[in-house]
């Protein structure tokens, strides 16, 4: 077998990395562009978290090329195993580093922003936003050391696509979360409807991925002979979960607080999915080999 060109390699592999970057820095682009929207003070506030946003992204970065060139290097040496424990070791880290920024979400966002505007608005925009990128950043970091690992074993497309990926989708929610209430009043909600579907909107609709991921799943695993999965995930998340969970939220709670039935429910769903999906490959690729 012929070996590839070295030009022709080195474009094959830099034109989707270069891609990546460039949708990368469309993160903060394209939210500073949604929030612009809302008012200056919004805006501003999201230019004050983006600091912040750079420093977990170089965090994840820095810590994802070291994992890289180390598991390149075990992987194309033919260590299979020694790689296998550089890539847990990755995760780990990535994992160790998120919960780090999101401790500081929770305890620390709030001095930093008051360290830069004193103006009562903007602390509280920022803060709300660099909570929110703070406190779920763990996406970010796993999701940078994952793509790591695929450009360590050549597949440069696949992390590039994975990137776009999430772009696409933080293009997509935006305008759903910043604003619900918009798309409510195409049904002519009230002003009681919208006062329950804006804060209900914006909580079901961070469910969305795990719900496709579930459905997804319980396909694969009816593909592969066994639609129990199927049927228990999709009850899980629309039934003996949620519909208990909704009941007890709505009685003691309030009705404000029935839609974080969905959270639960979903995540309980995904996880169960993913889980049972899993055993199932391992189980048929067991009998193959």
């Amino acid at each position: 077998m012929g070996s590839m060109p070295v030009g022709r390699l080195v474009v094959g592999m830099s034109l989707p990395l270069m891609f990546s970057l460039l949708v990368q820095s469309l993160y903060n682009i394209v939210d500073s562009i949604v929030v612009a929207r809302l008012s200056e003070n919004a805006l501003t506030a999201t230019l004050l978290a983006y600091p912040v946003q750079i420093l977990m992204v170089a965090v994840a970065v820095g810590s994802g090329v070291g994992v890289n060139l180390l598991l390149s290097r075990t992987f194309g040496a033919k260590k299979y195993e020694e790689a296998g424990k550089i890539a847990t070791t990755g995760l780990i880290l990535a994992a160790a580093s998120s919960v780090v920024f999101l401790l500081l979400g929770i305890f620390c966002a709030k001095t930093f922003v008051s360290l830069f505007t004193s103006d009562p608005e903007i602390s509280v925009y920022c803060e709300q936003y660099l909570s929110i990128c703070m406190i779920f950043c763990t996406g970010t970091f796993i999701e940078t050391m994952c793509q790591r690992f695929l450009q360590a074993v050549g597949s440069t497309v696949l992390s590039m696509v994975s990137l776009v990926a999430g772009a696409v989708t933080n293009i997509i929610l935006d305008p759903i979360m910043i604003f619900p209430r918009q798309l409510l009043q195409l049904f002519s909600a009230s002003e009681e409807m919208l006062a329950l579907g804006v804060p209900a909107l914006r909580i079901i609709s961070v469910t969305f991925l795990f719900a496709t991921m579930t459905i997804v799943l319980g396909y694969a695993a009816s593909g592969l002979g066994n639609g129990l999965i199927n049927m228990i995930g999709t009850a899980l998340r629309q039934f003996i979960i949620f519909v208990p969970l909704a009941y007890f939220l709505a009685k003691y709670q309030g009705i404000t607080r029935v839609w974080y039935s969905v959270w639960i429910s979903e995540t309980v769903a995904v996880c169960y999915s993913i889980l049972s999906s899993w055993h199932e490959f391992r189980k048929k690729l067991k009998t193959i080999t």
